[in-house]
């Protein structure tokens, strides 16, 4: 692989972009040098990552020759992604051109230019900055104390919208789907972060069939294994659900919306979904709410207290019920609104079993999903797979499944230094375990057909790549 050689003009983006990321800097100011153009830092620049590690910026695009209507700058929003992912700008435009066109004007941004090669590994793409202003920021700046009313208004602006704006009916999979088909595709999704569920979960012998009952404080009732819920869990009936779908961004955290902040606060009405390189048509409807929910109760973690975070553990997964007495009333309203919003929507066609089902499976998938994204520490981390046991515990009570019948492991926080193993417990009245019978690489590792991603009418093919126009130049992506 042939190193991007030095440009002096990119000292400046690259100083801005930080460690890492000078081969970004240089390989965009080859590209636009090489057509008479720059690429530059506006005024009041900014830049965000999100779990995954992409990081995103602003920047000014100008002065480029051979793109039809590209004359002038273009003020945009730049992403650096890995180069073997080319599902990003053709997911981009599906979710474009499949939303309702009111939606698409209103909340969603357009691509622009091609993908920009950054030395083999990674790539950059732009897209127009949301609301055509850089006032705009992402949510996920706001302050989980200044801002806290704001932050949650924005993210019940955001639910209702989901459920009723972007999605304006209600389709199922067709076929009914296993639960354990179900949660082994949440809990795969390919935005999990680079700390593995599988990797942690085998180390404490969470895929282990034998275990099925866990707790995690001294004292606390026995709670399902949630990782065997991805494998079929020995306790649960075999048993399918008809899984409520519809357009899906895919990785819907605060990162991933923005929203007009000015002298006199954020605007929760204004927000706008950016990075929809994780589209699909055909998306569960619970993954985007349960991401855009848990991905708030990670930036209001640092201010709740011991109390509230415990409540939570509880009022998240039992959000069917009526009141939240140990809440704050914001946070409970955010609860409330996350999973009410697409219950309303799917009520007046009598889906309201399917929705309460689906939401507590996707959230003990989402949670333990949660845990992989490492910059959260090990505290948050450890509570996400708390709260995936407790959806799990409320899924076998829905289905009036008894619960703690045989050994129960004592499960303690996994991610920190000091950690240790599992403690084998043994529930009142029974003999402890026998040793666990080997399960085969080919048992514990298959997916069934549901768990492959499904982004219909997107096809694979090459990153970015412009298009030519009539006259022989290059388009900028969807019109510019």
């Amino acid at each position: 692989m042939t190193a991007v050689p030095p440009h002096p003009g990119a000292d400046a983006l690259a100083g801005f972009l930080g460690p890492g990321h000078r081969d970004v800097a240089e390989a965009l100011t080859l590209w636009a040098d090489d057509d008479g153009g720059t690429v530059t830092l506006p005024d009041d620049p900014w830049k965000a990552a999100g779990y995954t590690d992409a990081l995103v910026f602003s920047v000014v695009v100008g002065g480029m020759r051979s793109y039809a209507r590209a004359e002038g700058d273009w003020n945009l929003v730049a992403k650096i992604v890995p180069a073997a992912d080319r599902r990003e700008i053709k997911a981009h435009r599906a979710a474009v051109a499949d939303a309702p066109p009111r939606f698409a004007a209103r909340r969603l941004v357009q691509l622009r230019f091609g993908a920009v090669p950054v030395g083999g590994a990674k790539a950059v793409y732009f897209q127009d900055v949301a609301g055509g202003t850089n006032r705009q920021r992402p949510a996920s700046t706001l302050s989980p104390t200044d801002d806290a009313e704001a932050l949650v208004a924005l993210c019940k602006a955001v639910s209702h919208s989901l459920a009723t704006e972007w999605n304006t009916t209600v389709r199922t999979s067709g076929a009914p789907v296993p639960v354990a088909a179900f949660a082994h595709r949440e809990l795969h999704h390919p935005l999990s972060g680079k700390g593995s569920v599988d990797r942690w979960a085998t180390a404490f012998g969470l895929d282990d069939r034998s275990v099925p009952w866990v707790t995690t404080a001294d004292g606390e009732e026995a709670m399902p294994n949630p990782v065997l819920l991805a494998m079929g869990h020995p306790r649960l009936p075999e048993r399918k659900i008809q899984v409520l779908e519809g357009h899906g961004h895919g990785d819907l955290h605060l990162g991933n919306i923005f929203l007009l902040v000015d002298d006199r606060g954020a605007d929760p009405e204004s927000f706008r979904l950016i990075d929809l390189s994780t589209y699909s048509a055909s998306a569960p409807r619970a993954r985007d709410q349960l991401t855009l929910l848990l991905s708030a109760v990670a930036r209001f973690w640092p201010s709740l207290s011991p109390d509230q975070r415990e409540a939570l553990l509880d009022d998240i997964p039992r959000a069917h019920r009526d009141g939240h007495p140990r809440q704050d009333p914001l946070l409970a309203g955010l609860v409330d609104a996350v999973f009410h919003s697409t219950l309303r929507a799917v009520a007046e066609r009598n889906w309201s079993d399917a929705w309460h089902e689906q939401y507590v499976l996707a959230l003990a998938a989402t949670a333990l999903r949660f845990t992989t994204f490492e910059d959260m520490g090990p505290e948050l981390r450890w509570w996400f797979v708390r709260l995936a046991c407790r959806a799990a515990k409320e899924h076998f009570t829905s289905r009036k499944v008894p619960v703690g019948d045989g050994p129960v492991l004592r499960l303690r926080n996994p991610f920190g230094a000091t950690a240790a193993r599992g403690t084998a417990a043994t529930a009142p009245g029974t003999e402890p375990a026998a040793p666990a019978p080997e399960v085969s690489g080919q048992a514990r590792d298959a997916a069934p057909p549901y768990t492959r991603l499904r982004l219909d009418g997107i096809l694979p093919g090459r990153l970015g790549g412009p298009r030519p126009a009539a006259d022989g130049r290059r388009v900028p992506e969807d019109g510019a």
